[in-house]
């Protein structure tokens, strides 16, 4: 984005060139000026020359931020108040960045009360949490009188552990984090052990560049109401202020298969799938629920995922016992069967028209039961569907599917002869590995900024781009890169695993381009599926090249 510019970031040459015209101009009008350099020329030509430059590049500057037709063309050359001020002409504001916040699982090796000041900071991938009040942690649930007061308990492995809120010290999308990430505690608590992010660490957001604020314009500047389709998406957007993307499904298109119900099979209008993406990547819901003992013989029990537990979920990352470390190996899942539940809420009069899991997959009616296998413990003793145990499910999920889906199913808000229904985008989760070969002589580069910026570029692809081609990933790579110490080795390998709505998956592997498919009647096609790339499934291996002697 745009910075007013200083002197000091004025180009030399340019500076030069505008003193040589200065000097050139005065000296048929002045003969007896000397313009040679010394007191004269130093002191009042040249820095005359450099503010003429200074007041150029600011009016250039200016002229190109007062309109938006420049401002498209070049929106990084724009300044960003002038921007603002025009695009507030249009009801248009900027969003600022915003704080990712979370709960931090602080673990001990012994049950005892213990505080946490207002001045702890935690810190992962050099970046710092913060609690926005102190704590203490109690061991008898009877002393928790408020949020301040936070209850130790007991773990599988023999510790301890308690849990606390935070927020990130600084505003962006970096401070976002994954479910498990270890995080640094300072001051430590006594009989510290370790402290980990409980959940994703979610809601950080960068402030908008004006290339972000152009992108948005069309849905921003129209009517925001159920009814055309960048209507509809600018109605999403200010229902939920983070939304990444949306695809609106409707009458003539293929996707479309809830509008052919009746004995003819043929479309008749009246209903629209909202496919959403309200963050970059899926958030890591955890559970705690009682499973069942169905199969004492081999161990298995059986639970129950209601549709508001972590509604339109993609996946069963894990099955834990309750309290257990989220990155210890999980349970061995057995089966998994998907179902609907449509009673409509209390502030609904209708629930939408949906007759399968393929058309209701990944919305906030969607519903599981999920077997698993878990020997331990003396089962001998245990009654086949009456005994039960605690157990963590890890789901992933995209926020706000429930809320989207009540609003535009509530009475008051829906056109009257329409039916929405909230979906989040069939997933084309993405692993990218590549090698990088580096010529310099030093260390060789961090990885970190090269994983994050694949993954950004990869995520900012919306739903009409369809494709992922290996020419977006080298131009990642290369904004990070020493372009003349480091290049990429091709080829490199993408690896795309689709979850179709009905269970099944499709893989597609190429080291040139990823092309989603396009098969509406499972409702997979571009418009449709999004790809999700998580940082730590780019794998970057740097490997020292040698220099050819010249």
């Amino acid at each position: 984005m745009s910075t007013t510019p200083s002197i000091n970031d004025l180009d030399p040459t340019a500076v030069q060139q505008a003193e040589a015209f200065l000097a050139g101009w005065l000296a048929p009008q002045y003969p007896s000026m000397d313009l040679n350099e010394g007191v004269f020329r130093n002191l009042l030509i040249r820095a005359a020359s450099a503010f003429h430059v200074l007041n150029q590049t600011l009016m250039a500057e200016l002229k190109a931020s007062q309109s938006l037709l420049a401002v498209s063309a070049d929106p990084d050359g724009a300044d960003p108040e002038t921007v603002d001020a025009i695009l507030s002409n249009y009801r248009m504001t900027r969003k600022e960045g915003t704080k990712a916040t979370g709960t931090i699982v602080v673990v001990m090796s012994f049950r005892r009360s213990v505080s946490v000041p207002i001045t702890t900071v935690f810190t992962a991938n050099g970046l710092n949490y913060l609690v926005t009040k102190p704590y203490i942690a109690v061991t008898d649930s009877a002393s928790v009188v408020t949020d301040q007061q936070r209850l130790i308990s007991a773990r599988t492995d023999g510790t301890y552990s308690f849990t606390v809120p935070a927020v990130a010290e600084l505003a962006g999308s970096a401070s976002n984090l994954r479910i498990g990430t270890r995080l640094a505690m300072n001051p430590s608590v006594s009989g510290f052990v370790d402290s980990y992010a409980l959940q994703d660490f979610s809601g950080g957001s960068d402030t908008e560049s004006n290339a972000d604020l152009i992108a948005r314009m069309d849905e921003a500047i129209v009517q925001k109401v159920l009814s055309g389709r960048i209507q509809i998406s600018s109605l999403l957007a200010e229902q939920w202020a983070n939304l990444r993307a949306s695809s609106i499904v409707g009458f003539g298109d293929t996707e479309m298969l809830r509008d052919r119900h009746n004995m003819f099979g043929i479309s008749t209008g009246g209903k629209a799938d909202l496919y959403c993406r309200t963050e970059y990547l899926p958030q890591t819901v955890k559970i705690t629920r009682n499973a069942v003992l169905i199969d004492k013989e081999n161990g298995i029990w059986q639970v129950s995922i209601l549709r508001d537990d972590a509604p339109g979920f993609y996946e069963v990352q894990a099955v834990l016992p309750a309290n257990a470390n989220p990155d210890q190996n999980t349970l061995e899942k057995t089966s998994e069967v998907r179902g609907l539940d449509l009673t409509p809420d209390t502030d609904e009069d209708i629930s939408p028209d949906v007759a399968n899991l393929t058309e209701g997959a990944y919305t906030r009616y969607q519903t599981a039961v999920v077997a698993f296998a878990d020997t331990s413990g003396d089962l001998s003793v245990l009654t086949v569907n009456v005994s039960t145990r605690s157990y963590d499910i890890y789901l992933n999920a995209m926020p706000g599917i429930k809320d989207l889906q009540r609003y535009v199913m509530n009475r008051e808000n829906r056109n009257p002869q329409a039916d929405y229904l909230v979906r989040a985008p069939i997933p084309a989760f993405t692993t990218v590995s590549l090698t990088i070969g580096f010529q310099g002589t030093g260390e060789l580069p961090d990885v970190t900024p090269i994983k994050t910026a694949v993954a950004s570029r990869v995520n900012g692809l919306n739903f009409q781009f369809g494709r992922l081609p290996a020419s977006i990933i080298y131009d990642a790579v290369h904004d990070v890169i020493s372009r003349t110490e480091a290049y990429v080795l091709a080829p490199i390998d993408i690896l795309v695993r689709i979850r179709k709505p009905d269970g099944t998956y499709t893989q597609l592997r190429s080291g040139d381009q990823i092309e989603l498919p396009d098969d509406p009647a499972t409702a997979v096609t571009q418009r449709t599926t999004i790809f999700y790339l998580d940082a730590d499934d780019v794998d970057v291996l740097i490997e020292r090249v040698p220099t050819i002697q010249v």
